[in-house]
């Protein structure tokens, strides 16, 4: 497919600054067709593009399924929301850190670690 990836834009973690940033991309960006927004902030985001108009024309992916998001999905501006399994999350990480505890000398390897997640839509909320 032919299309441009565009540059990130920060909502700073603030409904108001995300409503704007959000508001100047859809009036700026006319051929839009999805955004993806992964911080704080995104009730601002989706209240743009519902005053926008545009939420049959963009898909909206957003992150962590709370009220704000969960609204989203329910009026159809959010079309799906990834949302990790936070307690499976932290038993990951407790028994990373425990792992290295006390700290060893890096041997330069990573250990990856796959993180479990869930889909979420309007239909299966």
């Amino acid at each position: 497919p032919d299309f441009q990836v565009l540059p990130t834009q920060l909502t700073l973690e603030c409904a108001e600054h995300a409503y704007r940033v959000t508001s100047d991309l859809l009036a700026s960006q006319p051929e839009l067709v999805a955004l993806y927004v992964s911080g704080g902030g995104i009730e601002g985001s989706v209240q743009a593009l519902r005053d926008s108009g545009r939420q049959q024309d963009v898909v909206m992916v957003g992150y962590e399924l709370m009220e704000s998001t969960r609204s989203g999905l329910v009026d159809g501006v959010l079309d799906l929301v990834i949302s990790l399994r936070r307690e499976q999350c932290a038993k990951a990480l407790i028994e990373l850190m425990t792992q290295v505890s006390p700290p060893i000398p890096s041997s330069g390897a990573a250990k990856i670690v796959m993180l479990p997640f869930d889909l979420i839509t309007a239909e299966n909320i």
